[in-house]
């Protein structure tokens, strides 16, 4: 009985619903990873795999990994008589959302007399229009959850803005508290060399007269002479200093420009994925979008490590659908997608163009 409720809940599942079902209970898919299982899987293959009795087993509260909020309605657990199953199951919640919440549960009793009541009391159309009726309901919360996510996030880039500014600000008041300290320190330098000239032009009049005068002279030249190094030094150091100053400031006006045009390209950052294309497709309809391809035939693709793509396109229609399982077996963990014929080819390029540029619009 179990079984047969499993098989309507999951067929009233949409495919990446039934994905996130086996990567949540730990249902090993053939021929992939835990977390590389493709949405666009083939359902009755993942409907098929996950009705196995070693699957069927898996499913229960105590064997979840993450994401065990999802299956705790109370307003739905706390709940043991069937005419208020009934009533829950047909005006608030979808009836296979109702026995799936059970049956993880481990309300196996209360799921078992539900489901017998909606197999003798209505007909296939009528539990269609039930399931589609509440999934309405439920995507209308969904909605406003999306909603109230963009306007945080929306505040989150307000709130970076503003702190961006204010790093910017801080750097043009210190870009000009260093321009003025450089002011400063220019004239002082100037004020320095004109002391110096006046001070050599003295020291050689003196020695000039000195020479002729007393037999302290040497003493007095080497005095001066002490004097003048202590001042070629000093202006020595304040010449440093000014070139120092110049260093710093030149230093924060290129961090201030590299930040701002960080802020710019992360702003502009194309988010088309990179594909790789074991094949020969035709170079014009390569070319004509903006995703970015990289083609190779087979031999290549078997000698050069793909897992830094996003994804793996396989002409079948030109190459031999055996280099899939030789590529899984050299180490491949990105998914890949057989493209039957050059139409799909480009109904596939088509679509995965729309979908990024609804995801640049919407950023």
């Amino acid at each position: 009985m179990h079984k047969k409720i499993w098989r309507y809940i999951l067929n009233t599942k949409e495919p990446d619903e039934l994905v996130f079902l086996a990567q949540n209970f730990s249902i090993q898919i053939p021929g992939f990873r835990k977390n590389s299982i493709p949405k666009n899987l083939n359902p009755k293959m993942l409907i098929s795999t996950i009705l196995k009795p070693e699957n069927l087993k898996k499913l229960n509260i105590d064997n979840i990994e993450s994401h065990e909020e999802v299956y705790k309605a109370d307003s739905i657990l706390n709940v043991t008589d069937l005419n208020s199953l009934q009533q829950l199951a047909t005006k608030k919640y979808a009836p296979s959302k109702v026995l799936e919440i059970l049956l993880i549960n481990k309300k196996f009793e209360e799921a078992t007399n539900l489901f017998n009541y909606f197999m003798t009391n209505y007909n296939e159309n009528e539990l269609s229009l039930l399931e589609i009726e509440n999934i309405e309901d439920s995507e209308h919360h969904s909605m406003k959850n999306e909603e109230n996510s963009k306007a945080e996030e929306q505040k989150e880039a307000v709130q970076k803005e503003e702190n961006q500014n204010k790093v910017t600000k801080k750097l043009e008041e210190k870009i000009t508290n260093l321009k003025e300290e450089l002011k400063k320190a220019h004239s002082n330098n100037e004020q320095l060399k004109e002391e110096l000239y006046n001070e050599k032009k003295e020291k050689n009049l003196e020695i000039q007269r000195l020479k002729t005068q007393n037999n302290d002279l040497q003493k007095i030249i080497e005095s001066l002479n002490t004097k003048v190094s202590l001042l070629e030094e000093s202006l020595f150091n304040s010449l440093q200093k000014e070139e120092c100053l110049r260093s710093i400031i030149k230093k924060l006006e290129n961090e201030k420009v590299e930040k701002i045009e960080k802020n710019e390209n992360n702003e502009q950052k194309n988010n088309y994925p990179n594909i790789t294309i074991i094949g020969t497709p035709s170079n014009s309809i390569i070319n004509s979008c903006n995703i970015h391809f990289t083609v190779l035939d087979k031999k290549q693709a078997l000698k050069i490590d793909l897992n830094n793509q996003d994804e793996i396109w396989i002409l079948s229609y030109q190459v031999d659908k055996k280099i899939e399982k030789e590529l899984k077996e050299a180490g491949l963990q990105k998914p890949i997608r057989l493209i039957s014929t050059f139409l799909e080819l480009k109904q596939a390029i088509q679509k995965e163009t729309e979908l990024h540029d609804k995801q640049s619009v919407g950023s």
